[in-house]
């Protein structure tokens, strides 16, 4: 599977670095966007390269993801997504919002988050469901594999 794998520097998230040598070394075939990574980075990315998979590592809240320039909104991350991704992963606090609308308006699967998460959490989740999800090519399965125990933060 490709995925992009976009991972702006949080100096607040010690663990993120991590994530992303897992997720590089899973098995995927990734192509990161990391450190400064701003609007137009993911745009031309996304629509230059063909991927499987949209995978965000950073900050979120219900309006959007935080890259290196600022928010991104849902609506357009959401239009990021349509016909260019059939996963998304919302590594990110508390977004769900903007998991519904890119559920709602485009035909990917979307993993996401449902309230704030510890870094440390976040990081573990997202290195065993790369690793999975290169193991077995499928986002339900793999999901199923990684989700914290007593899951109360992480959706699919």
């Amino acid at each position: 599977m490709k995925v992009l794998l976009v991972a702006p520097t949080q100096p607040d998230l010690p663990n993120a670095l991590d994530e992303v040598q897992d997720i590089v070394n899973s098995g995927l075939d990734v192509h990161p966007l990391l450190g400064q990574v701003r609007h137009v980075d993911v745009l031309r990315e996304i629509t230059l390269g063909k991927y499987d998979v949209l995978w965000l590592a950073t900050h979120g809240n219900a309006e959007g993801i935080l890259l290196s320039d600022g928010p991104l909104s849902a609506s357009l991350l959401t239009s990021l997504a349509r016909g260019r991704a059939r996963v998304v992963v919302l590594n990110t606090c508390s977004s769900d919002s903007i998991a519904q609308m890119i559920q709602d308006e485009t035909s990917a699967t979307v993993v996401c988050t449902v309230a704030d998460v510890p870094d440390r959490e976040a990081y573990q989740t997202g290195a065993l469901l790369a690793r999975a999800l290169a193991d077995t090519g499928e986002i339900e399965i793999a999901y199923e594999r990684s989700k914290p125990g007593g899951n109360r933060t992480y959706l699919l």
